[in-house]
């Protein structure tokens, strides 16, 4: 027996096994491209939005010696003189914003990945009880 022979029944290997249940799944390729952009959405309001605040907007309004320069320039010609007050005011009305954005992001994704997938689930199931009832009464007999 050769290694190049395979049993007719023996089933697919590697990404060939999936490749035959993407038709079922097409349906809900939106759902999940939706679901990739909400992650990707999550994933910078929690890997860039928050640290970048912590690192420039909050040593500006703790008086630190390491705020950099830019950031306070920026301030000062954005809000005159007392810009430490209106930047404080600002990043407490922006912060809840970032979590509101995050929340929203996550449900988002965690919600339409498993809309794709109940839709995968049920165009299978579908095709599964058209076959089952497709078969002749002699099958049900034999098994």
């Amino acid at each position: 027996m050769s290694d190049s022979f395979k049993p007719a029944g023996s089933p697919p290997k590697g990404l060939a096994r999936f490749r035959r249940l993407l038709p079922f799944a097409k349906p809900g390729l939106w759902y999940f491209v939706g679901g990739l952009i909400a992650g990707w959405v999550f994933a910078l309001s929690t890997g860039a939005g928050i640290p970048a605040m912590l690192k420039t907007v909050f040593p500006v309004i703790f008086k630190d010696a390491n705020a950099p320069e830019s950031v306070v320039n920026f301030t000062r010609r954005l809000f005159g003189d007392d810009y430490r007050d209106k930047l404080l005011l600002i990043v407490c009305m922006l912060l809840p914003f970032v979590f509101v954005i995050r929340g929203i992001a996550a449900f988002t994704n965690r919600y339409w990945l498993n809309k794709m997938g109940f839709i995968a689930l049920e165009n299978l199931r579908m095709a599964v009880f058209e076959r089952l009832q497709q078969l002749p009464l002699a099958y049900y007999q034999q098994h």
